[in-house]
């Protein structure tokens, strides 16, 4: 996933993060603990540097890209989870659309 000049990249258990510009590597993402399955940077930017991840962990990620921490994790699904996205505060509960 690319946004402005950053690119995301899920590997197990991590997301890796470059810089497009400069082709160097900025950080990681690291909390999940099985392979990540989704990850979506914030398209309306309403939580700054804001990026979702899921994972067969069974658990969502709230993180800063910029700072690279975990802002907030949901752990109560009981399945994997497989998508995760942002939607305007009058959708939430929304399921998530698939391809």
């Amino acid at each position: 996933m690319v946004r402005d000049s950053l690119l995301l990249t899920p590997v197990f258990p991590q997301v890796t993060l470059y810089d497009v510009k400069t082709k160097r590597f900025v950080g990681e993402l690291l909390g999940h603990h099985n392979r990540v399955t989704a990850v979506q940077l914030n398209p309306r930017r309403e939580v700054p540097n804001g990026c979702l991840t899921a994972s067969v962990d069974k658990s969502v990620r709230l993180w800063d890209t910029q700072t690279l921490t975990c802002l907030h994790s949901h752990t109560a699904h009981k399945v994997e989870v497989m998508c995760a996205a942002f939607v305007p505060s009058e959708q939430v509960g929304s399921p998530c659309p698939l391809p």
